[in-house]
């Protein structure tokens, strides 16, 4: 079963090795934890399409009840990807423990 999760506070910036870098925070409203919680960070030009995409490279875990925070950063997107005009954090998980 997918379970999906509210994504708040999220913001884009580099970091100290020039590399596209999304945080934000996670919330489980379900009575269920889960191990295995994945991110996706769809990036988008100024049209609203899609230009790269940033995924967590490790799963997260997520307490029933609780937030947590994610950090992913992007190691290999294009050169010529220099701006970023939106971005869209999805989270979710495929089972429960």
């Amino acid at each position: 079963v997918k379970q999906n999760f509210t994504v708040t506070d999220t913001k884009i910036s580099t970091n100290n090795l020039g590399d596209l870098t999304v945080t934000g925070t996670m919330e489980n409203k379900t009575e269920k934890s889960f191990d295995s919680v994945y991110t996706v960070t769809v990036l988008l030009d100024d049209q609203n399409a899609p230009i790269g995409v940033i995924s967590s490279s490790a799963p997260y875990s997520l307490t029933a009840g609780a937030t947590a925070k994610l950090q992913d950063s992007a190691f290999a997107l294009p050169d010529d990807i220099t701006k970023v005009d939106s971005f869209v954090v999805y989270a979710y998980a495929i089972s429960a423990k």
